[in-house]
């Protein structure tokens, strides 16, 4: 239903965690890696939120480092 409204948005993948940040983290970290042209997450709460940029952090400084 979202997509029908949003005709440029995918659904990469709805994974549900269980609120521990290292989850979430793990998570995060197969949709970057598996996903080369993600460009937006949603989250639910700021425990997740925090994983999430921990993650994508993490990544950018892997990526500048090479």
């Amino acid at each position: 239903m979202v997509t029908a409204k949003y005709k440029a948005l995918d659904i990469t993948a709805e994974k549900v965690a269980d609120g521990k940040p290292a989850t979430v983290f793990g998570i995060m970290n197969d949709l970057i890696a598996n996903t080369g042209d993600l460009r937006g997450v949603f989250v639910s709460d700021p425990i997740t939120a925090q994983a999430v940029s921990q993650a994508v952090s993490k990544r950018r400084q892997t990526t500048r480092s090479i």
